[in-house]
């Protein structure tokens, strides 16, 4: 597969950004490179809040591709018959989920088969830059933000979790707002303080 170049802030069509970095770049150019997908079709599977719904929302708007989001969640029946539609539209296909196809508990054989063909690509759970990026995107749309110092101070305490990440924005957000300012030292060594209590 050949390799392309990826912004920082990928456009997911709808105004929103998917932040690429190590942690997900892999994926994100496997679905830039649709094809050289065999059987026509990816898997695309990882934790929660990681940007798989943006990658889907972003495979179709750009590659008129069929994206079937939280596919792990659909009765066998409905997923095959998706499935052979995209198939007979002659459109790649791409699912998304939280586990692997071998965890989905599919019964139907042939809809295993197929599952079994395509290529699955998952998402790690997000590293330094991720946060970082993360941070400082939640932060802005929310209106307040941080200093770079603050950040990196954050970065080296957070939970390696992107459910954990905006979790912490909310907290860190609101009493930011309620402060009148930045989120500033002050404020986040106060919430790794009391970040068990506060669930962050």
């Amino acid at each position: 597969m050949r390799q392309i170049a990826l912004p920082l802030d990928w456009s997911a069509g709808s105004g929103t950004e998917l932040i690429v970095t190590p942690a997900n770049e892999g994926a994100a150019g496997l679905i830039e490179n649709h094809s050289y997908w065999p059987q026509g079709g990816v898997i695309l599977s990882g934790p929660p809040r990681s940007g798989k719904s943006l990658m889907a929302a972003h495979f179709e708007v750009s590659h008129s591709g069929t994206a079937i989001d939280d596919a792990d969640q659909w009765e066998d029946e409905a997923l095959f018959h998706a499935w052979n539609a995209a198939k007979g539209a002659g459109k790649p296909l791409l699912l998304t989920a939280r586990t692997p196809p071998g965890e989905w508990g599919t019964a139907l054989p042939d809809l295993r088969s197929r599952l079994a063909a395509m290529q699955l690509t998952q998402l790690a759970e997000p590293d330094d830059a991720m946060l970082e990026g993360l941070l400082r995107l939640h932060l802005a749309r929310a209106g307040t933000g941080a200093t770079d110092e603050t950040l990196s101070y954050i970065v080296k305490r957070i939970d390696r979790s992107y459910a954990a990440t905006e979790r912490f924005v909310r907290e860190a957000n609101a009493r930011a707002l309620e402060q009148g300012g930045p989120v500033g030292m002050k404020l986040a060594r106060n919430l790794f303080e009391h970040q068990d209590e506060l669930d962050i």
